[in-house]
Parts: structure tokens; sequence; C-alpha cells
């Protein structure tokens, strides 16, 4: 060994179990982290005469000539975990360190959003696992130009040298957002350098039990990577060499990534392993006592022996745990399920608002008037008065755009004009400023320049917190008078400024409004002769301001009517709708036992209430768009779509078409709700894959219908393909089934196929193929897998003269006996029955 760690000391424990089983003498010695040492030791066990080294190489390059030496002279060496500069060696076991890097390189980029700054702390200069993690660390972050490698300094593997390098970077004035240590020590050195943050995160590589592992369940580490040790196969390695036995020069190891998902379940099965590990050293304990006590005592030689066959027993049952409890962490992984996220948004749909009436309404019809009731009827009210803000808005933006509005030019005090205007918002729970001219005449259209106002400050108050102030100014300018609307809430971000007066045009994470207000506050100052600006600061707030001409020229000018005609109409509507709670009412059912509905709208009100309709028999998810949508059907994988089609992001139409486009969510029927209803544009939405087609605004029990009836014909569809064994599904997804029975066909023989290495023919996860087969077919893939085995091995039953045991081995079958088994419950009859 190159030196002494809890990691090397749980391999040594390995080798020594395995060794004992396989009657092999095994001598230990350690370099501690010296080379020279180490090629002393490797020269001295050369002179014993040995059988076999196995080496874990201090440094790549220092020790070569020593391994060379030992080939040379006819020793097979078998090098471990680490490599050396030569090919002098007869085979390497270890675990892949570049994809190690590569791996843990890729998920903190995935943890940092592909942004930020980052520190590793490598191990030992020189040391292939060094090298090799950087290498592919490195690798990863090339793909992520947002991430930034700051520094790169080298700690030893040891704890305290981890700190004491990064305490250097940080005296340096290195602050990264986070740090990757090659194995757990150093990361957990550098916290501790760092000063315990809370809010960087730190990945390791070992995940050992008491060390790394412990450190993700603690949350001290965000991830880690399992490095295996594995010298059970070390040894069986070994043994093939000596015995002449076939064997493969390069060995990988696998492993795993590890975080707060699935430690908890490592380190359960690791506390068995421990357990189990335990009791076999000391029943072998045992052994060698009983053993010691056959050569005085013959008369105890059958008590030995019935205990070694009790060992046996312990041994099995103790594999058979080991598996039982593997088998439980992958039904664990394969329910587990992500955690549900609400987004707000308001409609720029004219119909919504028009279906948010209608709905609520029927509810009202169809009881007494509860609680609930009235709360559904104030949500239906306040959606009359959007609804009529909405069309007026359009409508006048529409007008405008088209050149068919004329102006109504009028003169008019506008200070006077703008505080009267300003009462109106009294309800809206800000605290509102007047400043500037006290008296300025201007010639405009009094209804659109409050149209301009009332958008401003409905605007203003939406972004700004209910303690916020919003001063409202009027002033002259040479020829021009200046309207300003200015706020201290969250601002709009610089690169987002020269968009922000584009029709449908939302800023930043904004989910509420129409989008049309700003860009008719500038088609109102153009149509005027004037124009509009914007200043903001993140953080700080905006100012928008208005400059018009304070003359209209060419224009007959009428005489201005009373500013409060216009208040009362508009203010108590955006005082309610941009004061409203933003969040999605109603609980999402967590119970596994319903299907799963995705819910796709930009509006919050929508949503809330199509899932209030479903939450009774159903298990709800939301998105406000289509681009989340479609992420969130990817991971969940829900039994069924229901989805707005004109959206901002991504519309639903294009949603649908990436859903059925993928194989992974290709089988989810989709069901398209809009107010698009023509036929063409039903045609367009069924030519997307959309399984149904709705036009706003619908019935409750109409939508319910087609939910029941769209998941009913998938759960026929199963039962067809469960007593059958033939897919009624369509094309695509018969296709899908073809292809996997193609993947398992082409490994027959193969009885290590695996449900991972399928789906990686495939192009889908674990979990993905599982959910996709389990919903065309009713059947797991491992139980697809057998069925097609079996299958398969009828034919040749049928058409061949082999043997059933060759038969069931030719299949994949690893035992005759369990293939005549699982051939009964299949056919109801044995292999050989009815050939």
């Amino acid at each position: 060994q190159c030196s002494n760690d809890i990691w090397r000391s749980k391999l040594n424990e390995e080798l020594k179990l395995a060794a004992r089983a396989n009657g092999v003498e095994v001598r230990f010695v350690s370099a501690d982290d010296n080379s020279e040492r180490q090629m002393e030791q490797i020269w001295a066990f050369m002179k014993e005469g040995v059988d076999l080294l196995v080496v874990s190489p201090n440094q790549t390059t220092t020790i070569t000539h020593a391994v060379e030496d030992a080939f040379d002279a006819g020793i097979p060496v078998i090098l471990f975990d680490r490599k050396i500069d030569s090919d002098k060696y007869t085979a390497f076991i270890g675990a892949d360190n570049v994809e190690i890097g590569r791996i843990m390189g890729n998920f903190m980029a995935d943890v940092m959003d592909g942004q930020g700054s980052v520190v590793e702390i490598q191990g030992l200069a020189g040391s292939s696992p060094a090298d090799d993690r950087h290498k592919g660390f490195v690798e990863a972050l090339s793909q992520y130009p947002g991430i930034q490698l700051l520094a790169a300094p080298y700690g030893n593997w040891l704890e305290e040298d981890g700190y004491e390098v990064m305490l250097d970077l940080v005296r340096q004035g290195v602050c990264p957002n986070a740090v990757f240590g090659q194995n757990d020590r150093m990361a957990r050195g550098a916290r501790r350098a760092l000063g315990e943050p809370e809010d960087i995160p730190f990945f390791g590589v070992d995940a050992l039990p008491d060390s790394g592992l412990q450190d993700v369940i603690d949350g001290v580490l965000t991830a880690s990577y399992l490095y295996p040790t594995r010298g059970d196969l070390v040894i069986e390695l070994a043994m093939n060499i000596l015995s002449g036995k076939p064997f493969e020069r390069e060995n990988r190891l696998e492993s795993a990534l590890v975080d707060s998902h699935n430690a908890l379940m490592l380190k359960m099965q690791e506390e068995e392993v421990a357990t189990q590990r335990a009791m076999v050293q000391q029943v072998n304990g045992q052994l060698d006592q009983s053993l010691l006590q056959y050569n005085n005592q013959r008369v105890i030689v059958w008590l030995v022996i019935g205990f070694a066959l009790l060992l046996i027993l312990i041994t099995c049952q103790a594999y058979w745990s080991y598996w039982n409890t593997s088998r439980l962490k992958q039904q664990l992984e394969e329910s587990t399920k992500a955690k549900l996220e609400f987004f707000t948004a308001v409609s720029h749909d004219l119909r919504t608002p028009l279906t948010l009436v209608a709905g609520p309404l029927d509810h009202v019809l169809e009881g007494q008037m509860e609680e609930s009731q009235r709360k559904t009827l104030l949500m239906a009210r306040r959606n009359v008065d959007v609804l009529r803000q909405l069309v007026n808005n359009i409508l006048d933006f529409r007008k405008i755009e088209s050149g068919n509005m004329a102006l109504e030019i009028a003169a008019f005090d506008l200070p006077a004009a703008v505080r009267e205007w300003m009462t109106g918002f009294a309800d809206a729970h800000r605290d509102f400023r007047y400043e500037g001219e006290e008296q300025l005449t201007v010639e405009a259209d009094m209804r659109l320049l409050e149209r301009i106002l009332f958008n401003l400050l409905g605007n203003s108050i939406k972004h700004t917190a209910a303690d916020g102030i919003i001063t409202v100014s009027v002033r002259r300018e040479d020829s021009d008078a200046v309207l300003t609307v200015e706020d201290n809430g969250e601002g709009i971000p610089a690169d987002k400024l020269p968009f922000i007066f584009d029709h449908f045009y939302q800023a930043g994470n904004s989910t509420s409004g129409t989008g049309i207000g700003l860009a008719l506050v500038k088609a109102v100052a153009d149509l005027h002769g004037g124009s509009v600006s914007v200043t903001s600061m993140v953080g700080k707030g905006s100012a928008f301001s208005v400059r018009l001409p304070l003359v209209q020229q060419g224009v007959a000018v009428g005489k201005g009517k009373d500013a409060s005609a216009y208040t009362e109409q508009y203010a108590e509507t955006y005082a309610l709708e941009n004061t409203r709670q933003q969040e999605a009412a109603g609980r999402v059912v967590q119970s596994e036992e319903r299907p799963t509905v995705l819910i796709v709208d930009d509006n919050s009100d929508l949503r809330t209430f199509i899932g209030t309709l479903l939450e009774g028999e159903y298990r709800i998810l939301t998105a406000c768009n289509g681009e989340e949508g479609l992420e969130k059907a990817s991971r969940e994988l829900p039994d069924l779509v229901v989805s707005d089609v004109m959206m901002p992001v991504m519309d639903g139409l294009q949603m649908c078409r990436a859903l059925k486009d993928q194989l992974a969510t290709s089988h989810i029927p989709v069901i398209l709700l809009t107010a698009k209803s023509l036929e063409d544009q039903r045609a367009q939405g069924y030519d997307s894959g959309a399984d149904a087609y709705i036009s706003k605004p619908f019935s409750e029990r109409v939508l319910l219908s087609r939910i029941g009836n769209l998941l009913k014909s998938r759960i026929l569809l199963k039962e067809h393909y469960l007593e059958t064994g033939e897919s009624a599904a369509r094309p695509q997804e018969n296709d899908f089934l073809a292809r996997f029975r193609s993947v398992v066909r082409g490994n027959l023989s193969d009885e290590n196929l695996s449900v991972e290495q399928i789906g990686s023919e495939l192009g889908l996860s674990r979990v993905q193929l599982y959910r996709k087969v389990k919903a065309l077919t009713g059947y797991s893939p491992v139980e697809l897998i057998r069925i097609t085995r079996l299958k398969a091995a009828e034919q040749l039953l049928k058409s061949s003269d082999k043997t059933v045991a060759e038969i069931a081995y030719a299949v994949g079958f690893g035992t005759p006996s369990y293939f005549s088994k699982c051939y009964k419950e299949l056919f109801g009859h044995q292999p050989g029955e009815r050939r």
C-alpha cells in the first residue's frame, strides 16, 4: 500500500476476508506516502520470492523502475487503484478516475446552474488518481463557460493539508462558489478553512461510511463519489492469474454518485454489510479455534463439520440479506418523486378570464352557498374586471397599431387630472406621492392618458412591496410635458430594458400581467407624437417617463371631461388585480395510487381552478409555461397532461410536439385547452400529437370526461397487453416495444443483461424505462425481459432438439431449475411436456 488511511484499511479487511476464503496467504506493508520506501519494499518481496505482487503506486513515475524489475523477474504484478508510467505490469484493477472527475464536474455544474467559480484540491502530485480526476474534472468544466476554475492546489489526500492550502487561498483573496476535493477529507478540511459556510457546496470522493458518506447525510458535503475498494475482486483476479485462467488486463470498477437522495440508504446498506463481515470474521475465528482443537481431539471432527455447514448457512443468509437490501434500495429509488414547485402567472389570453367566470358559476349553481363557493364567486367577479380591462387594452392597442384610433384631443390640466386619477388607488396598500407642477395645461386624449397612468401605476404596484413608495411627477421641459412614475421596487435587469415596451414581453421572472400594458403606453405616446423611456436598477426600483407635446398641431381641440369620470371605472380593477396573492391555491395530492395529471398554463387562476376540479381524484402537478411543463413531464412522467396553447417561453403546441418526439414521454396523453377554435387551428393541434382539443370557455364536465376516458383507454391498452402479449398502442409505442425486445433478443444468452444496459441502448434512464414500459404493458422491464426470454425458449423447444438445460442457458437463465419454474408460471406446464 502507498499509505495508511480508512479507505486502505477497508480494502485490507476485504483482502484478508477474500484471501482466507481462497486459502491464500497475504502480507501487507505500507509506504506511508514515501516512494523510496515503497521501492525498497518491492525489492524486498522480490528477494523473498513471492508468487504475486499487488501494488498501489504512491506516484506514477517514481516507483516505475521497481515495478518493472519485478515484472522482468517473472513475478506477476497487479496494479490496484493507481498506475505507473509503463506497460510492464500483468493487470490493473481500479475505478476510472477520469470518469469520476468528469461526473463530479458535471454534477457540480448542475448544482451551480452552470455559473460561478470553483476551487479543486488535488491529491498527491504525480499520483495517477490525482492526475486523472483533475483531467476529467477540467474536461467537464470546459463545457460550462460560466464556471471558472480559480485554483487547483495539492492537498496530499490529507484533511489538514486540504485545510492549509484552502486557508492560503483565502488569504490570497480567493473566494469560490464551490469546492471539489479529490477525496472527502480534503473537502472537509477546505470547509473548515472557509469557516463552515452553509451557502457554498463542497464535493468529495470516497464516500466511506464513517467519513464522506456520513458527511453527505449531515450536510457537510453536498455530494461524494463512492470510490470502490472491492478487495474480493482483487483476490479473484490474482487467483485467475496464478491458476492460468483467462483474465482481463484492464479491469474497471463500477461505482455511483452519492448525494442527499441516496446517502442514507447507502449508509444503511454499508452498516448491514459491515455487520455481516464482522459476523463472518467472528465465525472464521471460531473455525480456527475448532481446527486447532481438531488436531488434538479427533473425536470432535463431526462437530467441526457440522459447525462448518452452519457457517455456510450463515454466509448464504448474509448474502440473501445483502441482495434483499439492494432490491429495496432500487424500489425506493424508482418511487422517489421530486418536490413539486408552484409558479404564478396572469393570463394574456382573451378568453381565459371568461373561463374563470363560467367554471366557478357552475360550482355555485350546483349546490348551496358555502364559504368555499363564496370564495369561488369572488374569484369569478375579480376575473370579470380583469377581462374587461384586458379586452379594453388589447382593443385599444390593436386600433392604434392598425391606424384606426381617432384621438379625442382636449385641453386639460394634467397635474390636476393625475392627482384625481391617483385617488383611485387608495386600496392598493402603497405609499403614493405626487411631485412637480401644480398646474400645466396639455392638449391630449384624456381617456388614453388615463390609460397610460393606470398601466404605469399598475406595473409599479405589481413589482413594489406593500410598504413601498410610488412617486408620480409632472414637469415641464421646453415645449413638452413629462409624466414620470417612479418606484423603489425590485427593478428590471439591464439586459431586459431594451425589450420592456414590446408587446407580450415580461421582464425577469415576472409571471403576472398581460404583457401588453407597457406596449400600450408606448403606442399611446407615439400616437400623441411623444416618447417613452425607462431607467432601472435591480433591487433599487424603476422610473418610467412619458414625454408628450403640450400642443397637438393641426388637430381640433375640444373641451376636456372631468378626470374622475375614468377613475372609478378602472382604478379598482388595477388595485385588486395587482395586490392579490400570486400563489396557486390548493395542495397537491401526494397519493402515489392516484393518476398524475400535469396542468400547464400561464394563468395562475386557471391552474388553481383546474387543480381544484381534479385534486379529489388525481395527483396534481403544475407548470406555468411549456418549457417548465416539458421539463416536469420528462422528469415526473405523469399519466396525462392538460395544457393551454398560448403561453410565453414555449407554447402548448411546441411542448406537445416535444413530448411526442421524446421516447421517454411519447406515450403520455395530451389535452390542449385554447381559445383557438377554428377547424385549421384544431387540425394544427392534432398534428402536434394532441389526444384531445377543448375550446375555451369549456365545461368542467367535458374536461373531466375527456381526462377519465383517456386514462381509461390507457388502462385498457395495458390489460390488452397483459392478456395477449400484443400492444394496441400507437405505432411509435409499438416500435419502442419492438426495439426493447430486439435488444433483449440480441443479448439473449447474457444472463447479466440489466435494465440499465437496455436503457442505455434505447436512450432512456433506468427510471424512465421502468415507467414507460410499465405504462404501456403493465409489466416492469425485468418482467418483460424474462417473458421475452421465455417466449424465445418456447420457439427453441418447438424447433430444435436441444435439451431443456441447453435451452435455459441459451436464453440467459443461470440455472435450468429456475428456468423451469418461470416457464411453468408463464405457460402453465413444464418446458419438456409438450415437445
